[in-house]
């Protein structure tokens, strides 16, 4: 089955875009260019990220983590993106697609602290990386907290205060938010047939 066209009318995303040349400018050493620092390799152009058996029917891809497939996507809703459609995170591995913003702005504002690499573990440890995301005093208290992405380091914090200054971001102040979202979205979400 051929998946229709869809325009993207975006602007949020667009400056998105543009920041992330600029912060790939600022942060010339970072271990990867532009938001990728922080867990957000930007797709070139959409769908770049797409894993056909895993990315839901009626979502585009934006971004990937970079690592294992994970990718994030925007609802289509009457054939557009656009700045009120939902984000879905997709990963793999886990069989798992969650969504994760309202918009992009509520999205962006959820990484806004740690970043969007440990999102992941969403599907893995769900109620510790709600905790990592929406706690502003959670502290890591295992070693494999900074191996999945929930430690940041200068580079990744000065990419962050960034974002979060241009953006306006707000941190998610409660873990009800995923439920919430869960609850709202997640039937939209059309998934591909099993292989």
């Amino acid at each position: 089955m051929a998946r229709q066209r869809v325009r993207i009318n975006h602007p949020l995303f667009e400056r998105l875009r543009q920041l992330d040349q600029e912060v790939a400018r600022q942060f010339p050493d970072a271990m990867f260019p532009g938001v990728w620092t922080v867990g957000l390799r930007l797709d070139e152009k959409p769908d770049a990220s797409r894993y056909t058996h895993h990315t839901p029917l009626n979502c585009r891809t934006f971004a990937s983590t970079g690592g294992d497939g994970v990718h994030f996507s925007f609802l289509v809703r009457d054939g557009l993106v656009r700045e009120e459609s939902p984000v879905v995170l997709t990963v793999p591995c886990a069989a798992a697609n969650l969504v994760v913003g309202e918009n992009l702005f509520d999205f962006l504002s959820l990484g806004s602290r740690r970043g969007y690499f440990g999102l992941e573990q969403l599907a893995y440890a769900p109620k510790v990386a709600e905790e990592v995301y929406t706690n502003p005093d959670w502290q890591p208290s295992d070693r494999w907290h900074k191996s999945v992405g929930f430690v940041t380091d200068e580079a990744e914090r000065g990419v962050l205060e960034l974002l979060t200054s241009e953006f306006g971001l707000r941190p998610w102040p409660s873990p009800t938010r995923f439920a919430i979202l869960q609850e709202r979205y997640a039937e939209s979400l059309e998934l591909p047939a099993e292989a």
